[in-house]
């Protein structure tokens, strides 16, 4: 009996289990995330209407019509990994669910990545830790493209390229904290200000800032030692729990700064908190088994 014939029928076992659900937890991310960018670029002009219009000397018709286009491209590829998200897929035999779904993540990824050019070439603050900052976002997609695979190599791959989105992200977040962002420190006073505590002065702001960098750095170290040692795996789980918990806390202080026009921040942010949430199922261990190994 061939190989084929035995797998008709066959439920996934635990590792593909927990696989499908790590699948699951990143596209209901970069769901939220193509939400988050449809109200924000509906309320607002996005960074690749102003490259269009100021920088490259397009005329505003023919930028709001790329923005438009890009709108409704993002609605579509967003409705695709939606399903994606509740319903799962299969990774033996990819169902209809799973092949919109690469092509849902495919067309965000892409966007998103025009985005943070865009940004990159815009921003007047540091714009060279842009890319990297925003990598969860562009680079998220396409490793969970690869998570959607049959083949165990190419789904290590996409683990490779989700860790070093997410190990990215934090590092050159950091690097913005340790540098003092002005959109940070309006952050923290806002909150401040919003909860009804006491203010803090600026210096205050800036050791919070620094010990938030150090905090970030070690997060995303702990990333890296999982592919040193055997004993130093849990610390990179233990750090990936953290990044999750904290992508959420920030993402949701958006809410706290500015109210319901916070929600659009909030879910671009989405990735931040889903993304190391569904590497921590993919290493998950089931009946003495790892999910996933990788190496660095």
């Amino acid at each position: 009996m061939s190989t084929q014939s035995t797998d008709v029928g066959r439920k996934p076992d635990p590792v593909d289990r927990d696989w499908v659900l790590g699948t699951r937890v990143a596209a209901l991310g970069f769901a939220l995330m193509a939400l988050g960018g449809i109200r924000r670029w509906s309320n607002d002009e996005s960074d690749i209407f102003g490259l269009l219009w100021q920088e490259l000397d397009r005329s505003e018709a023919t930028a709001l019509t790329i923005e438009s286009s890009l709108l409704v491209l993002v609605a579509i590829a967003g409705s695709f990994v939606t399903p994606l998200a509740l319903l799962g897929c299969h990774l033996r035999r990819p169902a209809l669910v799973s092949r919109l779904g690469v092509a849902g993540l495919w067309t965000l990824g892409i966007w998103a990545s025009l985005w943070t050019i865009s940004s990159t070439i815009r921003d007047p603050w540091h714009p060279e830790w842009i890319p990297a900052a925003r990598a969860a976002r562009w680079l998220g997609p396409l490793a969970c493209v690869f998570w959607l695979s049959a083949s165990p190599e190419r789904r290590r791959l996409g683990q490779r390229l989700a860790l070093l989105a997410i190990a990215a992200t934090f590092i050159a977040h950091g690097v913005e904290a340790y540098l003092g962002r002005p959109s940070f420190v309006d952050l923290v006073h806002a909150l401040h200000r919003r909860i009804g505590t006491k203010g803090w002065s600026d210096s205050d702001v800036e050791s919070l800032l620094i010990a938030i960098a150090v905090i970030d750095w070690f997060a995303a170290a702990t990333l890296l030692l999982g592919s040193v040692s055997r004993i130093a795996g849990p610390v990179r789980n233990y750090g990936l729990g953290w990044m999750a918990v904290w992508g959420f806390v920030t993402a949701l202080s958006r809410i706290v700064q500015t109210g319901e026009t916070g929600i659009p921040e909030a879910l671009i942010r989405a990735p931040h908190a889903t993304l190391p949430l569904a590497l921590v199922f993919t290493f998950r261990k089931r009946n003495g088994t790892q999910a996933g190994t990788v190496r660095m």
